[in-house]
């Protein structure tokens, strides 16, 4: 499986009993997915209302419908839809053991002064050659610096808590473990909440140029 590739193809006999199910269905959690092979052999499952979601529930990022449909294969002892969960826990596993992630981590000063703003380079943007000092940074387009995931910038944490927020959010959904929930949450607290590690709200001083005029990134993340 891949890193976050949790969520199984269903055939076309799936998705007829199952209305708005989409056939190719690839859970891709910012990077690392491999495809899955098409599973053909999908045991015959009588679905009940969906007992996850209150009918206000608003999800974002995955579709409500398919990840009950999901559980409820998981639930019933599905082998593919098993092995890929028995892959998620392991993920999860892991994330309990990392972070807490802070904008107060990085060694770099954003440009206002205030460890607490986000603070990334822009990813195309490298020292000028032709200057000692490097300044101002030259654009480089499809060159990544690798600077920019570097200890001086909060863009390395913040893939961080992403990543393990997406797993720790989908294991517990599907296990129903707690621990998972309560870790996830302990992340976001550090990140938004908590007035000592929080990241103040803007991103003013995101995808910056180093030398430029301007202060101000772009506002990107």
């Amino acid at each position: 499986m891949g890193l976050y590739a949790y969520h199984m193809l269903l055939t076309q006999k799936a998705i007829a009993k199952v209305s708005s199910l989409l056939f190719y269905l690839i859970l891709i959690f910012l990077s690392g997915c491999k495809a899955v092979s098409v599973k053909t052999d999908i045991p015959e499952i009588t679905f009940t209302q969906p007992a996850d979601f209150s009918p206000q529930t608003e999800l974002l990022m995955y579709d409500k419908e398919t990840l009950v449909i999901l559980k409820q294969y998981y639930q019933s002892g599905d082998e593919q839809i098993s092995l890929a969960v028995a892959d998620l826990i392991k993920k999860a596993d892991a994330a309990l053991e990392s972070g807490p992630y802070s904008v107060m981590h990085k060694t770099g000063l954003p440009p206002g002064g205030d460890k607490h703003d986000y603070y990334s380079l822009g990813i195309y943007y490298w020292p000028d050659p032709f200057k000692v000092s490097g300044l101002p940074y030259i654009r480089r387009d499809g060159r990544v610096n690798p600077e920019s995931y570097s200890d001086v910038y909060d863009k390395k944490s913040l893939i961080g808590l992403f990543r393990s927020v997406g797993v720790l959010s989908l294991a517990y959904y599907y296990t129903e473990k707690l621990t998972y929930l309560e870790y996830a949450a302990v992340l976001l607290r550090t990140w938004f909440l908590d007035p000592k590690t929080r990241m103040n709200p803007h991103l003013s001083f995101a995808q910056i140029r180093p030398g430029s005029n301007s202060i101000s990134g772009s506002g990107g993340w």
